[in-house]
This record gives C-alpha cells, structure tokens and sequence, in this order.
C-alpha cells in the first residue's frame, strides 16, 4: 500500500511516498522514496535513475532496537532487461560516536606445592584485570547479486550500539543509488526486518531480543520524466549523502582504514 508521509529535513515542505513501514513494539522503521531528490537520465549512454530513499528509525523511550534491515529487490517491465543497482550506492558504510565503559574482574589465584602425593596451600593472591570495551552503532549498504548474473537487489542493514541508553532517539539516513533501466517506472519489492530489546535486571540493563518476522511490500516507484545528465550529479552523491547525514547524526562518521566489524569490542579503541 502507498502513503504519503513526511520525513525528516523536509517536513511540512514536501511529502514523500512511503515504499514500506514496520513497527517493533513501540519503535518503527520506514524506508521512503524521495521524489524531489531522484533523478531519471543517462548513465554512460544508458537509461538510468538515481534513487533517493530517507531510512526512519524512530524509538520512543523505554523501546529500543538490537537491529533494523531494509532489502529491495527490482523488477523488470515486460519489455527490457532486468533492473541492474549500480556500483553507486551510498552510504556504504556509517558509524556512530564510540561509546566505552570500564570494566574490571578479580581472580584469586592460590598456589600449591605438591610432592609425594602431599599439597601444601600457600596464601592467596588477588589479581585485578582492568579493560574497556567500545561500540559504536554501524549502518552498511550494499548491492546483491541475483540468479541472473546481475545486480537487481540491495539492502542497508543498522546494528545498535549495546551501551547506548537514550530516552528517545529519531534516526534519519539518507540514502542513495544509481539504478540501469529501460524506463523510468520501476516495481520494487520492499521488505522490512528488526530486532527489539528492553528489560532490566538488578538495577542494570539487560536487553531481551524479540526478532520479527520479515514484512515485505511490494509498490511502483516512478521518476520524473524530465530526463537529465546523471553523470555530474552522482559525482558529489556521495559527499552529499555523508554532508546530509552528518546534519542529522551527530557524531556519525567513517573510520579511516578500519574493518570494522559491528558490536566487537576489536573494532574500537578497546584497552586493557
């Protein structure tokens, strides 16, 4: 089903068709077509769009998600070839501000001396390891192969940062891909997946996965027919997408040189 809501930047100045929408518990996710922002023209002498989608995470408080995933798959008209995505899509990878804590353990260690079948105790030592583990939350896009040899699908994937504890969070991606076809309406496939925690026990937080099972939508998506040059457009899409999302995620960035791998205390400035 097709809706009209508004999102983020552009609320109460345009309104943006909705591709698919889930709710977990409270939280909510949707993922939206950008019309304004999208573009239908020539990439390397083929007919291309430039497809701009806003990710909205929105968690109440008292609700927050381990995960959230959004996956779209194209479908060819009856005439032409199979949508391709494009190696165009961005962000492929986003991270948020590194959050640490301290954390401590006590050993004792007692040492014994055995000998002809006699052990002898000695006095105990504590040992005190000290460390700190840091997470950050991570967003990765990505392109999908299909059984065609091609490229028709794609997904952005969201994993939480563990330590953070806010009240209430509203999250705001901006999106963007490039995608080869022979016209300018395309059928696309939305399905939507997430992951709920909450709970606590003694006074600390403990998180209670609830996975839901994945919704999928399947809706048009039609660009302008203005057709324009996408070639200088998609030169700065990227830098533009990482300016965008910076304004709404604070803290948000890329770390330079690191695989990062989400929720692994390795892939931060963990210490002991």
């Amino acid at each position: 089903m097709n809706t009209s809501v508004s999102y983020g930047r552009y609320a109460g100045r345009r309104l943006d068709q909705s591709l698919g929408h889930r709710s977990f518990g409270k939280t909510t996710v949707d993922c939206a077509f950008l019309s304004n922002k999208s573009h239908w023209g020539t990439l390397d002498h083929e007919s291309a769009g430039l497809l701009r989608l806003a990710l909205n995470i929105h968690e109440p408080a008292g609700y927050k998600l381990s995960s959230a995933e959004i996956h779209l798959c194209f479908y060819h008209s009856e005439q032409g070839p199979w949508p391709n995505v494009t190696e165009h899509l961005y962000p492929e990878i986003l991270c948020g501000p590194p959050l640490s804590r301290h954390k401590t353990r006590t050993r004792d260690v007692e040492p014994s001396v055995e000998a002809l079948s006699t052990s002898v105790g000695g006095v105990g030592v504590h040992n005190i390891d000290e460390w700190s583990e840091t997470f950050r939350w991570l967003l990765r896009g990505s392109r999908l192969p299909d059984e065609f040899h091609g490229y028709s699908k794609a997904e952005w994937s969201w994993q939480a940062n563990k330590w953070n504890e806010q009240s209430e969070l509203r999250r705001a991606f901006q999106l963007g891909m490039v995608i080869t076809h022979c016209e300018p309406r395309l059928k696309v496939s939305v399905s939507i997946k997430g992951r709920l925690r909450d709970g606590f026990r003694d006074g600390l937080r403990i998180f209670k996965l609830v996975e839901s099972k994945r919704s999928q939508t399947d809706v048009h998506v039609e660009f302008s027919q203005k057709k324009v040059e996408l070639e200088s457009i998609i030169s700065t899409l990227a830098a533009e997408l990482a300016n965008l999302n910076t304004e709404a995620i604070p803290g948000h960035g890329t770390p330079s040189g690191l695989n990062v791998t989400p929720n692994d205390s390795s892939m931060d400035t963990s210490g002991s």
